[in-house]
């Protein structure tokens, strides 16, 4: 049968919108950090002692995460915590198949691992951390290697666990020939971030981290470049014997920096944290209204319950943005009022205070 020249044309696009189609499916995506209650740890075994010292391995780890911090073992909270770490698991089951042997994943029960950080006085790192792109070549004598997303080698495992570690998301480059038309490892090396950060805007990521590893004499020397929302964070350079300790260290100063840029943005009570205290709350009704109307308020990620009190009650706010941002969405809220400083009696006067109005 004779083809038109309409289907002739069809079939001509066609292995081009099969193209598209994949490159779509394969878009970019952060390496996306497990959720920070669930962990996997290795066991040598099924029996109850191995499941419990797992546990225990398991449950500084799943903190790890939700604090930020790099290692809770030193710290005298620590001590107290792991004596029963079973009490906090909702599930657990047994893999098989990993290159390390089984291995043992482990659920626990999120709200409660908040708790025990707040207790033990390690702040929260906000659960939504930004997602990382990064550039970053490895050097030895003259050759150069852009590390890439379908890299198989150590330094992108590395990187990778470390994150994991850390539970901050991260985005390495296809380094297909759209990336190769506008990324070069002499970008990387003489740090030209402007370039590097038009070439990150297709992988719409939060951040860059920029890294040059390089072998010298006898060691390895790694120069690290951070960034967010393309304002700089800092740099820092790290000398060791072995590539992967400096390749470690950067990753974990990465990780360092971003939480206490997080840290210090929300204040003592933890990342994005902010206490209120709202005015005429009469009855268990008003304490519902004054809650759901924080709850909408945009700038507001999470409303948490705390000290009650008659006619008033505090909350601690999980904010997307600072305190002056809080206050003008409740001036605009026709439920909530502000209540200037110098008349606020109760509290101290860093605690914004409302009032519920009827």
């Amino acid at each position: 049968m004779a083809m038109t020249f309409a289907a002739a044309r069809r079939s001509a696009l066609l292995p081009g919108l099969i193209l598209a189609v994949v490159v779509a499916v394969l878009a970019p995506c952060a390496l996306a950090a497990p959720p920070l209650e669930e962990v996997r740890v290795a066991v040598e075994d099924k029996s109850p002692e191995a499941r419990e010292e797992a546990f225990t391995r398991a449950l500084e780890r799943a903190l790890v995460r939700l604090t930020g911090r790099r290692s809770l073992s030193e710290t005298p909270p620590w001590e107290t915590l792991k004596s029963a770490p079973g009490a906090h698991v909702q599930a657990y089951r047994y893999e098989e198949g990993s290159e390390e042997g089984p291995r043992l994943w482990v659920r626990f029960d999120r709200e409660a691992l908040e708790g025990l950080a707040r207790e033990a006085g390690w702040a929260l790192w906000d659960t939504q951390r930004p997602s990382l792109m990064v550039w970053m070549v490895v050097q030895d004598g003259v050759n150069r290697q852009l590390v890439a997303e379908d890299d198989s080698g150590d330094v992108r495992r590395q990187l990778a666990a470390v994150a994991r570690a850390r539970g901050l998301p991260l985005i390495f480059p296809l380094m297909d020939p759209e990336d190769w038309r506008r990324v070069s490892p002499a970008h990387v090396v003489g740090g030209f971030t402007g370039s590097l950060r038009e070439a990150a805007d297709r992988y719409a990521a939060d951040g860059m981290l920029v890294a040059h590893l390089h072998a010298q004499g006898e060691g390895w020397q790694g120069r690290f470049r951070l960034s967010l929302r393309g304002g700089s964070l800092g740099e820092r350079d790290f000398q060791a014997r072995q590539r992967d300790e400096v390749l470690e260290q950067g990753a974990h100063w990465a990780a360092d920096t971003l939480r206490g840029q997080e840290l210090a943005r929300g204040g003592d009570g933890g990342p994005g944290i902010l206490e209120v205290t709202v005015m005429d709350v009469a009855d268990h009704a008003a304490f519902l209204r004054a809650r759901d109307r924080l709850a909408r308020l945009d700038p507001v990620r999470e409303v948490i319950p705390g000290h009650l009190a008659p006619e008033q009650v505090r909350f601690r706010l999980r904010l997307r943005g600072d305190r002056a941002e809080l206050e003008r969405a409740v001036r605009r809220d026709p439920f909530l009022a502000v209540i200037p400083s110098a008349e606020t009696t109760d509290g101290p006067a860093s605690v914004p205070a409302f009032r519920l109005l009827q």
